[in-house]
């Protein structure tokens, strides 16, 4: 009885030996396929990671990637100013997709090509301007209250989407990869805004 008491304990261990050792090589395959991982696509995945969380509308996740904040002040500061009022945000970036064409590495500098399908900002903002130009001459005063309502609304009505291919540059961190706000980001998100941006400015 106490000799297949003591096979029976020798049998348990192997078997947690066994399942201790697979989980060890199952980590090791992992950690090395990560380490194998070249700087393009370590860059890639943080442009897909950014564009994700940008999507959901994860803020805390998109920051790791981009200064979200700059992105959505690229369109109008007034956004971020009165996030605490408006739900503008939520519907900004709600229906992008994309796709990376290239990538290049020199050095801690990473230069992507990029396609963003999205809303079409030229005839959100047409329509935005369009009706606050209206609300001004009926000598209304236009707070950012009513302001981000309309852009809000507008934006929920709008079906047309527009492509953008635009060249983003991406700076290595210690964090990793991090996306740079520039003019060139601006109109890859918002397409189609380089047309009337010059009207947005003047408003």
């Amino acid at each position: 009885m106490g000799k297949h008491s003591e096979e029976m304990k020798s049998g348990k261990t192997k078997i947690i030996i066994f399942i201790f050792v697979i989980f060890i090589i199952i980590a090791l395959i992992i950690m090395l396929f990560v380490l194998k991982k070249t700087p393009e696509e370590k860059a890639i995945e943080s442009i897909v990671r950014c564009f994700k969380a940008i999507k959901m509308s994860d803020v805390d996740s998109a920051n790791k990637y981009i200064n979200y904040d700059e992105l959505v002040a690229s369109l109008d500061a007034m956004i971020v100013e009165n996030r605490s009022i408006s739900d503008v945000e939520k519907e900004l970036f709600k229906d992008i997709n994309w796709n990376i064409k290239n990538i290049k590495i020199e050095d801690n500098k990473a230069m992507a090509e990029v396609e963003i399908i999205n809303k079409n900002f030229e005839n959100i903002i047409t329509e935005w301007m369009k009706q606050l130009y209206g609300i001004r001459n009926s000598e209304q005063v236009i707070s950012d209250q009513i302001a981000l309502e309309k852009l809000e609304n507008i934006l929920e009505k709008e079906t047309e989407s527009k492509s953008e291919v635009q060249t983003i540059t991406l700076h290595k961190e210690k964090e990793g990869w991090k996306i740079d706000v520039n003019e060139e980001l601006r109109n890859l998100m918002y397409p189609g805004i380089d047309k009337v941006i010059s009207v947005l400015n003047e408003y």
